[in-house]
C-alpha cells in the first residue's frame, strides 16, 4: 500500500475491474524484498513511477527510496535472524 501512495494511485479491492496497476505492485514489492532480485522489478517500477529520463530507467522519488532501504534492511534481519533460529535449532557451531 505504501508503494500504491507513492506511485499515486487509488487504492482498490483485488477483484474490482481497475485493478490494473496490481501485478506491477506486487512485482515491485517482492522483487526488492531479497537482494537480488532489482532487475526484476525494473519493468514494474517503470510502468508504476514513470520514465522521465527516455532511457529505460524509473522516477523514484526521495521517499519511495527510502521506503526501499527500510524494505531491505528489514527483510535482510528477518533472514539473518531466520538464520540464527535454524542455527540454534540444529545446534551448529
Amino acid at each position: 500500500m505504501v508503494y500504491a501512495c507513492q506511485a499515486d494511485l487509488t487504492l482498490c479491492w483485488p477483484c474490482s475491474p481497475t485493478r490494473n496497476a496490481t501485478v506491477p505492485l506486487l512485482q515491485f514489492g517482492l522483487a526488492h524484498a531479497l537482494p537480488g532480485f532489482e532487475k526484476q522489478a525494473e519493468p514494474a517500477a517503470i510502468k508504476l513511477f514513470g520514465d522521465a529520463t527516455g532511457k529505460g530507467v524509473a522516477d523514484l522519488g526521495l521517499f519511495t527510496v527510502i521506503t526501499l532501504f527500510a524494505q531491505k534492511t528489514v527483510s535482510l534481519l528477518s533472514l539473518f535472524q531466520i538464520g540464527l533460529a535454524l542455527r540454534n535449532l540444529f545446534k551448529m557451531k
